[in-house]
């Protein structure tokens, strides 16, 4: 904590030390208050959050209250929370300079620049020519035209931070947006020299290391990458996501047996995670037995049962690969010594064989051997962190209420059990319990700020919420504390192209690829970044880089990228030879043929299409997938009859075929044969009856057949199985909102389509949009009806909600028209019931 925030403490207790013997709700305020803020200066945080949240729930807009709070976050690293109470203070009190400050300053260092710029330009209102906002002003610049791609603006912002940077040569953030620059301008030298500049100042902030390392890999010094990830694990040896970086260096370098040599010298302090991640590296890149040896060479020096581990690490996983810890830090010592060491005992390295056989299918084994660990066992750290490990377990063979189960009972005896916190977390956002789940993983990151996977979690649960912004920083802020790790920086890269920002993403993706030049994932994410830029030489480049790699994974992304390449640049008959060729290779499965059989359907060159299927029905016409392609291809040319007829016959032989189900189904449709179709699905589904395309289409019949309440409970057992999926989330909402009109119904469908806020989508944008309607909210409803009915101008419905917030508004005129556009879509006989209120308003 800094001297600033303490004397700020030390003069509130002064001021809150007589309080009266009658206590009001805001006189127990200030006495949680002043428990808070002595608890923080005894170094006694944790109690003094529980004191800081007494303090909201008796006397919510008490701002000192706040400020203390935020700074006391913001010390632990929940920068989100911080910044959420620096939000409340100025909410209150717009002019709270200190406040305006505060969120200004943290607003920048967590990347969400038009709040800080907004901010800023309050404070310099107030306080013109202030540099410290000044110097906020300049990354807000520099990071607006960064998304815009001008380089103009990038250059004219780095410019006016390099002259502020003379003024205020303590600010960071000055300095970033001067390497940044220099770095995307690819003048190397000079950003080196920026970069060791800074450390000069900052000389333990991961973020110009991590710099140094993206500028010196960028130059392709490896033996300078090396050294300085290497110094990097010596710098910051309590977070792991250093060594973990300096491990994929090693990896993407093929340099396995250096990868190797520094897990066991890392073993050698006894770190429980290093173990563990030396028998998941030998799983990965030896061999299974080899980990399994590795085990058994812990198992064979320790006793058979331990006393129960009171310094044994917190975070678990359900199989080895997944394994992270926070194991307390020894001396270095030799191999056989690491078993003594503390948090390791003979349970958790049981655990862990038993996670690598449930990895490698044996399931029921595994689930036995760590009910057998816990049984009895009594409670400890150790024994909490297995009992995670098997509720992953159980969830994952489809157990869920015993995995719930034992996660609450790890959280009975310890409700700061950090995995059994994240795992709850994520069965909450499932269950759309977003504001629970948000309260969960906040307590997390209280406890351990820079936990990646706790990061991406609570992104989750803010997109699930709506809250694109909150979403786009925890992305962002999971990318910085996992080092940079492919997961993390694909999942925010995602996240930034859904929203058209691919120079952001692309920065993103080359970073990480710096670090991990041969990541196929990672490769085949910046290919499909330019396919969409449209950029077809880069996208070629990526194409050939994965070649040049030529393992299986990375010949299939190359393979899916080229006809994409091909096809954007309009040379369809080349397309159709790369296509051909893969077609015709020595080692061309079926995948190959059928991509060649679609090519020739969308490109019209049917007969090459039928002969094709015709060649491979000749060679195997036996095969039942090739039969169905076969069937497929009869379809596309007109032979309907003969498609189906086939379908059927399938289905005989096995009637548990769901995709020929489904084909025979749309075919039925096309063939203007809805009930027969129906039928199909209706039996479909006695071999099938929980195949969600099967009841995702006899859903839409019944919603057809204009029998909502069936087709919602389709939805609902569908969305209960699956509720991250955006299709049925909005379907279900959609159906909600539009058939029932009780209060509990509506307000599930918003719940639920919450996440669709800020859509673009017209068939989600009328669902998020009727919603706002009726839940009064017309002026918001608005421009989301109004985008869903110029996208989708047939469907009635679409037209009618429209029509219904014009009315809300007072435009009576635009109402009438758009009810008059709903009858002309449907039926004179048609009686649904919006069809009746819009002939009565149209009148």
């Amino acid at each position: 904590m800094t001297m600033r925030r303490s004397a700020t403490i030390l003069l509130l207790l002064l001021a809150l030390a007589p309080l009266s013997a009658c206590e009001s709700a805001k006189d127990k305020a200030a006495r949680h208050l002043q428990s808070a803020l002595e608890l923080v200066q005894k170094g006694d945080p944790d109690r003094a959050v529980v004191e800081f949240r007494n303090v909201f729930q008796l006397d919510p807009n008490n701002r000192d209250a706040r400020m203390a709070y935020a700074a006391l976050m913001q010390d632990r690293g929940n920068l989100p929370e911080a910044y959420a109470q620096y939000q409340r203070v100025i909410d209150l009190t717009p002019g709270d300079q200190e406040a305006l400050r505060a969120a200004a300053r943290l607003a920048a260092e967590i990347g969400r620049w038009p709040d800080a710029g907004k901010f800023a330009d309050m404070e310099l209102a107030l306080s013109p020519g202030d540099p410290e906002m000044m110097a906020i002003r300049a990354g807000v610049d520099y990071a607006t035209a960064f998304s815009a791609a001008d380089t103009d603006g990038q250059a004219k912002a780095a410019a006016t931070a390099q002259t502020l940077i003379a003024k205020l040569p303590d600010t960071l953030l000055l300095r970033r947006v001067v390497i940044n620059n220099l770095m995307q301008t690819a003048d190397y030298p000079a950003a080196l020299a920026a970069i060791d500049a800074a450390l000069v100042r900052f000389p333990k902030e991961k973020g110009l290391y991590q710099a140094r390392v993206t500028v010196l890999a960028a130059q392709k010094d490896d033996a300078g990458v090396e050294a300085q990830l290497q110094k990097l694990v010596e710098l910051f040896p309590d977070d792991p996501s250093m060594g973990a970086a300096l491990l994929r260096w090693y990896i993407t370098k093929n340099q396995i047996d250096q990868a190797e040599a520094f897990l066991r010298k890392t073993a050698q302090t006894g770190d429980l995670t290093a173990r563990l991640n030396l028998v998941n590296f030998l799983r990965q890149f030896r061999s299974v037995d080899a980990a399994l040896a590795e085990i058994d060479s812990i198992l064979a020096v320790m006793p058979a049962s331990s006393a129960p581990a009171t310094a044994a690490p917190t975070s678990s996983a359900p199989t080895g690969s997944d394994q992270t810890a926070t194991p307390d830090k020894t001396p270095d010592q030799t191999p056989d010594q690491t078993t003594a060491a503390p948090g390791i005992t003979p349970e958790i390295v049981r655990a862990l064989r038993a996670s690598i056989l449930f990895d490698q299918g044996q399931r029921d084994e595994a689930i036995t051997a760590m009910q057998d660990i816990v049984k009895g066992a009594p409670a400890s750290d150790q024994m909490r962190q297995i009992k995670v490990m098997l509720a992953r377990m159980m969830f994952t063979v489809g157990n869920s209420v015993q995995a719930r189960a034992r996660v609450e009972e790890v959280l009975a005896e310890d409700d700061g059990q950090v995995e059994a916190l994240k795992l709850k977390a994520a069965w909450l956002i499932d269950d759309d319990k977003t504001d629970d789940a948000v309260a969960l993983l906040r307590k997390v990151l209280d406890a351990s700020p820079r936990d990646a996977q706790a990061m991406t979690l609570l992104a989750q649960a803010y997109e699930r919420a709506g809250n694109h912004d909150l979403t786009a920083d925890m992305l962002s802020q999971a990318v910085i504390a996992s080092g940079k790790a492919p997961a993390e920086t694909m999942r925010y890269a995602n996240f930034l192209m859904a929203d058209a920002k691919y120079l952001p993403a692309e920065s993103l993706l080359i970073d990480a690829l710096r670090l991990d030049q041969s990541n196929v994932a990672l490769l085949g994410s910046l290919g499909r970044l330019y396919v969409l830029m449209k950029d077809w030489p880069r996208a070629t480049g990526v194409a050939d880089r994965l070649d040049d790699i030529a393992t299986p994974d990375a010949t299939q992304a190359s393979q899916s990228l080229r006809p994409a390449i091909l096809a954007g640049t309009e040379k369809v008959d080349a397309a159709i030879d790369y296509l051909k060729g893969l077609a015709e290779g020595k080692d061309a499965g079926l995948d190959a043929k059928v991509m060649l059989i679609r090519a020739y359907l969308a490109n019209g060159e049917t007969d090459k299409a039928r002969a094709l299927s015709d060649d491979l029905l000749a060679k195997s016409p036996e095969d039942g997938t090739v039969r169905f392609i076969a069937a497929t291809v009869q379809a596309a040319l007109g032979d309907s009859a003969g498609a189906e007829t086939v379908y059927r016959d399938l289905l005989k032989q096995d009637p548990k075929r769901g995709t020929v189900w489904l084909a025979l189904a749309r075919q039925l449709v096309q063939d203007g044969k809805p009930k027969d179709a129906e039928a199909a699905i209706d039996e479909a589904l006695t071999a099938l009856p929980d195949a969600g395309d099967l009841l995702l289409m006899k859903a839409g019949f019944l919603e057809q057949q204009q029998d909502p309440e069936a087709a919602i409970t389709i939805y609902q057992k569908l969305y209960a199985a699956d509720s991250s999926n955006q299709i049925l989330a909005n379907n279900l909402a959609s159906m909600l909102s539009s058939y029932r009109h009780d209060p509990a119904s509506l307000d599930q469908a918003y719940t639920i389509a919450r996440r669709l806020r800020g859509t673009t989508n017209p068939a989600f944008a009328d669902t998020y949009g009727w919603i706002s309607q009726q839940r009064g909210n017309a002026q918001e409803a608005l421009p989301y009806l109004e985008t869903a009915a110029k996208g989708l101008p047939k469907d009635p419905m679409v037209q009618f909600h429209l029509a219904e917030v014009y009315k809300a508004l007072n435009r009576a005129e635009d109402a009438r028209a758009q009810y008059a556009k709903v009858l002309d879509l449907v039926p004179a006989d048609d009686a649904r019931d919006f069809v009746i209120v819009a002939r009565k308003a149209a009148g």
